[in-house]
């Protein structure tokens, strides 16, 4: 969408974004690079993979071709937008050292995304600060510790009820609550402000987690690992870790439930949590 031919850069979609943010005196984490948010997660315009033959399952950022193309899209990016009163930070990919299933298990380096981290520093005339978020199911995944070491906020994607297929058997597991395997999301945010950064919850999950089109889970067919109850169970917990800032994940969901399924219980939920935490 952003550089659909080689050096050729079409900003109208993000432009519009960021001037409705503006008109709402909104504030915006704005992500810049290869991986983003929903799927297919590695966003790569057709143009670089025609050329740098990424095979599945490795680290792409050590395609030479694609290294470049994506930091100096970063760097263009970064430039172009850094005008908008509205954005007040960045964030380094989504969740960048995660293999992204949706997109042939392709990976970044560490070194890749302190590469980014660079560029957008470089870029931004304002200085504002730079997010690295990790994703983590179980408490010895450490990576968050190279998300707080390179970035300057440190960020967790948090999902607390999630679908597992265990002998046949489909089963909500609740990830918090499974004793001493569970990440320790306050040790993380009580680590970062020993360093001077904050922790924020970039993705809190506020809709159901589901490998089908998320769209089928209505009123009358509604999801196994997504209740009001695990919703307040999940917003209680995230003002407990510490967190400085908190993004519920599932805005477009309660959008969709209110507009087409007539249910306006999530998006109520919803508004309810945000207005007691004092913030939009």
């Amino acid at each position: 969408t952003v550089e659909p031919q080689p050096g050729v850069y079409n900003f109208s979609v993000i432009d519009a974004m960021l001037a409705e943010a503006e008109r709402d005196h909104a504030k915006v984490l704005l992500t810049v690079g290869v991986k983003a948010q929903r799927s297919p997660e590695f966003y790569i315009p057709g143009w670089v993979t025609e050329r740098a033959n990424l095979p599945p399952g490795g680290d792409i950022s050590s395609n030479p071709y694609l290294h470049d193309q994506a930091l100096a899209m970063v760097r263009t990016v970064v430039t172009h937008t850094a005008a908008s009163p509205a954005i007040d930070s960045w964030e380094a990919g989504n969740e960048p050292y995660i293999a992204s299933g949706r997109t042939n298990d392709w990976t970044l380096s560490r070194e890749f995304v302190q590469e980014m981290t660079a560029a957008i520093h470089a870029s931004d005339p304002e200085h504002r600060p730079v997010v690295i978020n990790q994703a983590q199911h179980f408490v010895f995944d450490r990576r968050w510790k190279n998300a707080l070491a390179d970035g300057d906020i440190l960020a967790a994607s948090i999902y607390p009820f999630r679908n597992y297929d265990i002998l046949g058997h489909n089963l909500v597991m609740p990830i918090l609550e499974i004793g001493p395997l569970a990440p320790n999301y306050a040790a993380q945010a009580r680590a970062a402000k020993a360093r001077g950064k904050q922790f924020w919850i970039t993705e809190m999950q506020a809709e159901p987690w589901t490998d089908t089109d998320i769209r089928l889970i209505t009123p009358q067919n509604p999801s196994s690992n997504l209740t009001h109850d695990n919703l307040a169970r999940s917003i209680d917990y995230a003002r407990r870790t510490g967190a400085t800032r908190v993004y519920l994940w599932g805005a477009e969901w309660w959008y969709y439930e209110l507009i087409h399924n007539h249910d306006a219980s999530w998006w109520d939920q919803a508004k309810a949590a945000i207005a007691g935490s004092g913030q939009g």
